[in-house]
């Protein structure tokens, strides 16, 4: 239980966090909340080219460290195996 509780408090902050910085973005830019659709599509466009290329950059990055993780395994896997071997 404490463990769920150490992931869902900075899960739960940062998801405060990306809300504020959201409204903040969408206020600076727009100057109020319009009904709109042309004006949250124009939003729409504007938070997807900051956010996507963060998210492929972090999706790079993931897949990286994934490929350098499954590398170390497979080498602890090799020297287990040629010590079963001997």
């Amino acid at each position: 239980m404490k463990k769920i509780e150490n992931i869902l408090i900075p899960l739960f902050i940062g998801l405060i966090v990306l809300i504020s910085f959201l409204l903040f973005m969408y206020l600076s830019t727009f100057k109020y909340i319009s009904l709109d659709t042309a004006v949250w599509g124009a939003f729409g466009d504007y938070i997807g080219g900051i956010l996507n290329p963060i998210f492929a950059f972090l999706s790079f990055t993931a897949l990286v460290i994934t490929l350098l993780y499954q590398n170390k395994q497979l080498e602890q896997n090799q020297k287990i195996l040629d010590l079963l071997r001997k």
